[in-house]
């Protein structure tokens, strides 16, 4: 008896193939960002892991890639404007997104010195410290 083997075409263009590939690079998107030489070691630190570490164990949240995409549009916007134009506005939008990445940062880390303190009094009240 012989067995039939069907393989599946891949689609080259068209709504099939967007879709097919419409997975974000991660670390593509991160490398581009590092590339820019416009973050900071923090910023570059962070990229790398609460993001490309996540994103290679699969445990990357679909709302961190859509801010890493938005982030990574801005920030190659932003170059591509500071290039073009030497004007002080496209440099205050540079540094006002160094702003946006620095307070949210500082947000993460005030969340998560939250959970540590609750998880702390928590304890303490159970006596397991």
């Amino acid at each position: 008896m012989q067995m039939k083997t069907e393989l599946r075409r891949r689609p080259v263009s068209g709504y099939a193939a967007d879709m097919e590939n419409a997975k974000p690079n991660v670390e593509q998107l991160v490398d581009d960002l590092i590339g820019t030489g416009v973050l900071d070691e923090d910023a570059i630190s962070d990229l790398r892991q609460n993001y490309l570490e996540l994103w290679r164990k699969g445990a990357l949240d679909a709302d961190d890639v859509v801010y890493l995409e938005a982030f990574h549009a801005r920030i190659l916007g932003l170059e591509q404007a500071v290039a073009e134009s030497d004007g002080e506005e496209a440099r205050s939008e540079t540094l006002q997104v160094r702003l946006e990445a620095a307070t949210a940062r500082a947000e993460r880390a005030e969340a998560r010195v939250d959970e540590l303190e609750q998880l702390l009094s928590e304890r303490s009240n159970q006596g397991t410290l």
